[in-house]
């Protein structure tokens, strides 16, 4: 990802529940998009990372 994604999305709270939220809208759209499995395994690991780099909201169990 770039090297500032974070700081470009400094201004958006961003919990578990909008990181889930993303990420079944990538999922939605893997699904939609012809790829062998392994590639869209791979991409669900790598977008869930960054998503979940993104979380700048902090949670009880964080």
């Amino acid at each position: 990802g770039h090297p500032r994604l974070r700081m470009r999305h400094a201004h958006v709270p961003v919990n578990r529940a909008m990181r889930d939220a993303w990420m079944r809208c990538m999922i939605e759209a893997l699904a939609a998009t012809p790829m062998p499995d392994l590639v869209r395994e791979f991409l669900e690991v790598r977008f869930f990372e960054v998503a979940d780099f993104l979380r700048n909201v902090p949670e009880e169990s964080d």
